[in-house]
């Protein structure tokens, strides 16, 4: 079992040679040490040959009670911005990315198809969820767009309100993607005063349209709109979303 939490990563299996207990096993002695308030009785220990340094054994009841406490800690809206730490953040975008195959092909529609999913759902085999509850979020999804050429008779519009012409453009800023890049967002507990929201993504994932607008559909399980009113320094773009409200991201490259 692997248990990727604010207090650290844990990978636990059955002991060897006692079934009522458990190995549980960590990468760094923080991790190991962070977990001192709930196994008080349990002394960690370090093993130089093993790929999991850190380690210490507790009963399994222990444990189950341990993961009780750590999921009532839950209280972020993000797991990904609320890890603070650096390395761990990027140990685990690197999971969530490597996550990313496993999605179901039948999963989130592209822009186009959620106009045709409501005038025509059976048509169309991305349809896994209810049809009243798919609708339901489109009507509250501000961000939803509807492309030139959909359906005229679309029972819903998709369509951004934010509008170039708002903020004294013609088109929403051109942006340079370097090859492979993060979206980051301002967090005042980061060292660097960032932290990743969004991580490996590269020019090929985003589409554009007539008013300037990037579009990635459906990376990770959500759109990424990126409307740029104004380009920073050091990588720092000003977005606005479908409403008009403005937020920045920082453009972070990553080496290959």
């Amino acid at each position: 079992m692997w248990t990727m939490t604010k207090r650290g990563f844990y990978s636990v299996v059955a002991h060897r040679d006692d079934p009522s207990r458990v190995l549980v096993r960590s990468r760094c002695e923080r991790d190991i040490r962070a977990l001192e308030d709930l196994l008080p009785d349990e002394e960690p220990f370090y093993m130089a040959y093993a790929d999991y340094h850190w380690r210490l054994e507790c009963s399994s009841d222990e444990w189950v009670r341990a993961v009780s406490v750590m999921a009532g800690e839950i209280d972020y809206p993000n797991f990904k911005s609320a890890i603070t730490d650096q390395a761990h953040h990027r140990a685990y975008m690197d999971v969530w990315h490597a996550l990313l195959p496993l999605a179901d092909s039948t999963g989130e529609a592209s822009p186009s198809d959620r106009a045709d999913l409501a005038t025509n759902p059976e048509s169309n085999p991305k349809q896994k969820r209810g049809i009243e509850e798919l609708i339901k979020e489109l009507e509250e999804d501000p961000n939803c767009h509807h492309e030139p050429g959909d359906p005229e008779e679309t029972s819903l519009t998709f369509i951004s309100e934010a509008s170039p012409r708002q903020f004294g453009l013609e088109r929403f800023h051109d942006l340079e993607m370097p090859d492979m890049f993060d979206l980051e967002v301002p967090y005042d507990e980061s060292p660097t005063g960032w932290i990743v929201d969004v991580g490996a993504l590269t020019p090929d994932l985003f589409d554009r349209f007539d008013d300037g607008t990037y579009l990635c559909a459906g990376y990770g399980g959500h759109p990424i709109y990126l409307r740029v009113v104004e380009k920073q320094d050091g990588g720092v773009i000003k977005c606005v979303d479908g409403g008009g409200e403005a937020f920045l991201y920082r453009i972070t490259a990553l080496s290959d």
